[in-house]
């Protein structure tokens, strides 16, 4: 598959993106997601568990209607990064902001990007500070913070359950923690 690539998807006639310039290898139009692309994500869910997300759903229009009224968030709509190689890609999503006060926001040309995906708020691969970002997100939808493998996080950036004095909800470290002795 030929990957296209150059300028941003252009937004239809009902607001979603069309066809984007990358392929399914990267990204590719209305059907992509953030989620496509190997990581590890944390999701902010009103839900019990961010895979019963739907059950409870944090809207696009909640979403939109919080990036405007949060001044460290601009919505972005079209991400921009650059490969290894030195080409350009670009990926559409209306829910797609950036976390603007990151002390790395575009650092290196990367991005501190947040998105909305199946009824969550999700960051791939976010640091300790982005997390604590995210339980203050969290505060105002009434929900919480979820790894990937169904852990809690809190107002530090840190799993729920671990270390002393903790609030051990059964909740078991993420795998990538286990595996490095964390």
């Amino acid at each position: 598959m030929d990957r296209a690539r150059g300028k941003p998807p252009e937004k239809t006639e009902s607001g979603v993106f069309g066809p984007s310039p990358i392929s399914r290898a990267g990204c590719s139009g209305a059907d992509f997601r953030y989620s496509d692309v190997m990581g590890y994500e944390l999701h902010i869910t009103r839900a019990e568990s961010w895979v019963e997300a739907e059950s409870n759903p944090i809207t696009l229009e909640e979403w939109l209607a919080y990036i405007k009224s949060d001044s460290e968030l601009e919505i972005d709509e079209v991400g921009e990064a650059t490969t290894t190689d030195g080409e350009t890609v670009y990926c559409g999503d209306p829910g797609l902001a950036i976390w603007t006060a990151h002390p790395e926001d575009g650092a290196d040309g990367g991005r501190a990007w947040i998105y909305h995906s199946q009824d969550c708020i999700v960051v791939k691969n976010p640091d300790q500070q982005f997390i604590a970002k995210m339980w203050r997100i969290a505060q105002h939808f009434r929900a919480r913070v979820y790894g990937d493998e169904g852990e809690e996080y809190g107002a530090d950036g840190e799993p729920i359950g671990e270390g002393e004095g903790s609030r051990d909800h059964g909740v078991k470290r993420p795998w990538w923690k286990r595996l490095l002795g964390g």
